[in-house]
């Protein structure tokens, strides 16, 4: 096997330890395999197609509206008012920071703290389902976001009279 690779073979996988044991143990079993059948094995493919699929919000939401087959216009708003205030970046990298700066534009464009909550849950839906698809194991930067006198600014519905329901009727007509 050594005419194939020589006396030792030299790669550099990376700096994330954990990443770095994951493919190490893969590539030995694979590496194995080769010398045993006297195949040879093409690393640069192999390396790239070990190395962990790298997602920006845009897509991970896109997806995600896909499976779930939900009304996309409260999720696109959502991320589109992210993306407005931290940019559309890779799922992974969007911090605690990123949520507080979407949460005060959110506010500064007048919603109701309902709204901003459906919107930072709809956020943070896309990101959990993002984090389980790369298998990210890190928290939720959208979760459990205080949203300063939340349900404060509610106001409570009267109910029509006779002649406010009859005007609505006759509107409809």
């Amino acid at each position: 096997m050594a005419e194939f690779y020589g006396p030792s073979i030299r790669l550099k996988l990376g700096f994330d330890a954990t990443q770095v044991e994951t493919m190490a143990v893969r590539l030995t079993s694979l590496l194995d395999d080769s010398f045993r059948s006297g195949r040879k094995v093409d690393l640069q493919n192999v390396l790239e197609a070990m190395q962990p699929r790298k997602l920006l919000l845009s897509e991970v939401a896109d997806e995600y509206l896909d499976l779930k087959a939900i009304e996309p216009k409260p999720t696109r708003l959502a991320v589109d008012a992210l993306c407005s205030v931290a940019g559309d970046r890779e799922i992974s990298t969007y911090t605690r920071e990123d949520a507080k700066a979407f949460l005060k534009l959110l506010s500064s464009r007048g919603n109701s703290t309902g709204t901003i909550r459906r919107r930072v849950d709809s956020v943070s839906a896309v990101v959990n389902y993002g984090f389980a698809e790369l298998d990210i194991d890190k928290r939720n930067p959208f979760s459990r976001l205080v949203i300063k006198a939340e349900g404060m600014d509610r106001k409570k519905r009267g109910t029509f009279d006779r002649e406010q329901l009859g005007s609505g009727l006759i509107a409809n007509r």
